[in-house]
Parts: structure tokens; C-alpha cells; sequence
């Protein structure tokens, strides 16, 4: 075995990280690893084990630096999970916690202007020599969700119970032209309008939202 003793400091931290990254890839590679798919885009593999007096919905994701942010969508198997926590760094790997989804939210995406073009992609000009602008409507995309109706998950996995009528709907955040107050929506056929959105766990654009829901009832105490 090679004596580093008498190594710079730079190179004995570069001997630490290139083994670290040497046992994590051999762990990724292990009977442990899981294939997965990030954002239903990349192929990737992480870890996914089991959190101490935690129901299985609850898992510890441990994978490359690049992969594990919170917010993003692993999809194992027919499984997706989204990471909910604020990933701890050592350099080598990531870690975080991670929930299983229940649900799906249509999430129907802001709209963006440009101007007209030909078939070569040249700008078009009306009469007075300006480009003419057009909307491109936004599509909309089914994005897995966690759905609570009973109970919340707070920051340290504890749950507390929900008013009745009431839910929330834990996503990746998102821009989009139906999340905001006073919109409606449809959660396993029961119509609910949004009360509050809480965007405390993201930093930029990356990170999830919890939308706060309240069953729409009828004048007549339908809903």
C-alpha cells in the first residue's frame, strides 16, 4: 500500500476523492443500486434504503452529487419518487429523503410569446415593418405528485392531521398558468380550490411546492 503521508494536502485530498468515488460507483453497481430515470430523462442508478421507524413511503436516496436535488422525480420500476429534503453533501455522494408518489397533478404550463416566422425561420413583418408577435400556448404535462388528504408530513417525518375537506399536494416547483389562488382543480374526481401555496422549500427554481387545498362545496353542501 503507497504512503501519502508525505503528499501535498491537494493530493491526498485528490487520492480521498478519487477513492470515494471509486467505492460509490462499485456501490451503484452493487446489488443494493436501483436503475432509475431522473425527470424522465436520464438513465441513472441510486440507492434507496430504508428509513429507521419510517412507513416504506419514506426511503434515504443516496446517488452522484449531480443527481440527487431536491425536487427532482426518480422514476424506479412503475414507482416514481420525489426528493423532499435538502440534500447532505460530503463531496463523493449525496443524500436525501424521498417520498413516495401517490398522485398526479395537471400542471398546465405558462404560456410564452415570439414572433412570426417562415418556413427557413426568418422573422415575418406586418405593413409597418414590425415583427409580428404570436403566443405559443402552453402544453399540459402530468407530473407526479404526494397527495395527503388525512395527514401532513412536516420537516422532522412527523404527521399531523388535516381539517376535513382539506389537502396537499407536494410537487416539483413549478411555473405554471393553474398554480395560483383561487384556482380550481381535480384530485381523484373531487374538485378542490387552492387556498395558499407554500414555496418555502425551494431556492431559485429548483426545489418542490406544496399546494393547500380545500374541497369546493356547493351551495346546497354538494361537492
Amino acid at each position: 500500500m503507497r504512503d501519502y503521508k508525505n503528499y501535498h494536502e491537494t493530493d491526498l485530498n485528490r487520492k480521498i476523492l478519487y477513492d470515494g468515488n471509486l467505492i460509490l460507483e462499485r456501490a451503484l453497481d452493487g446489488f443494493e443500486a436501483y436503475d432509475a430515470i431522473l425527470n424522465d430523462e436520464k438513465k441513472t442508478k441510486i440507492l434507496l434504503l430504508n428509513k429507521f421507524n419510517m412507513s416504506k413511503e419514506f426511503k434515504t436516496i443516496i446517488g452522484r452529487p449531480e443527481d440527487i436535488k431536491r425536487g427532482n422525480l426518480f422514476k424506479i420500476d412503475n414507482d416514481y419518487w420525489l426528493v423532499v429534503t435538502y440534500p447532505e453533501n460530503n463531496k463523493i455522494y449525496k443524500k436525501a429523503d424521498a417520498q413516495l408518489c401517490n398522485g398526479t397533478f395537471t400542471v398546465k404550463m405558462e404560456s410564452t410569446f415570439d414572433f412570426l416566422r417562415d418556413e427557413n425561420g426568418e422573422l415575418k413583418y406586418d405593413r409597418f415593418g414590425n415583427p409580428i408577435p404570436i403566443e405559443i400556448k402552453g402544453e399540459e404535462k402530468e407530473i407526479p405528485c404526494v397527495y395527503e388528504n388525512k395527514y401532513m408530513t412536516t420537516n422532522d417525518n412527523q404527521q399531523l392531521p388535516l381539517p376535513d375537506g382539506r389537502i396537499h399536494v407536494t410537487l416539483p416547483y413549478v411555473k405554471a398558468d393553474n398554480i395560483n389562488i383561487n384556482k380550481e382543480f381535480y384530485m381523484e374526481g373531487i374538485k378542490y380550490k387552492i387556498s395558499d401555496i407554500d414555496y418555502s422549500k425551494k431556492i431559485g427554481n429548483v426545489g418542490i411546492m406544496t399546494i393547500i387545498a380545500d374541497r369546493v362545496v356547493k351551495e346546497n353542501g354538494d361537492v
